[in-house]
């Protein structure tokens, strides 16, 4: 028998996942402001202050990436009614992944699969079946996340007064638990 220990990458060993908690605002803020803009994203700062204050009444809820007791990842998430006409029964309540950040020097580490496979588990546990996100139709950093995790694409649509570049259109995708 080999003494061998399986092979763990020396980049996710001290990566720890936890729910977001009110406390953490402040600095998921920043994350997100400070790391997650990019030509593809919208996130006007405002719409996400008041999207992440909604932690502190759990209405909106997350997962926080943790290192070495630093905030490095965060995906909030939601569950209601989205985009009732991509469902066969428009009034059941889904998932909807609301925003994926990484720390931007820590991209490309599998920190946002991890952190998107929690948030799928959680929302699976409390029976949710279909999960949403949206993405710009060119962003192929959020297109290579939601389809290394499962999801696929529902529609795509225009939509240019939240993507002001490329083609201005906006990607649903959806993913189904089994």
């Amino acid at each position: 028998m080999s003494s061998k220990l399986p092979y763990v990458s020396k980049y996710l060993y001290m990566l720890q996942l936890r729910p977001a908690v009110p406390d953490d605002i402040p600095a998921l803020q920043s994350l997100i402001l400070d790391h997650g803009a990019n030509e593809w994203n919208h996130l006007p700062e405002e719409e996400v202050k008041a999207h992440l204050a909604a932690i502190a009444d759990s209405s909106v809820r997350g997962v926080v990436a943790q290192e070495a007791g630093e905030v490095v990842g965060v995906m909030t998430y939601e569950m209601g009614i989205f985009y009732p006409e991509y469902e066969p029964s428009p009034d059941t309540i889904h998932g909807y992944v609301a925003e994926g950040v990484v720390h931007r020097d820590l991209v490309g580490r599998g920190i946002g699969v991890q952190l998107m496979e929690e948030v799928i588990r959680i929302l699976a546990g409390e029976g949710i079946r279909h999960i949403y996100a949206k993405r710009h139709e060119e962003n192929p950093f959020s297109k290579r996340l939601l389809e290394k995790t499962g999801f696929e694409e529902v529609a795509t649509f225009d939509d240019p007064l939240i993507r002001p570049t490329g083609t201005r259109r906006t990607t649903v995708c959806r993913y189904v638990v089994k």
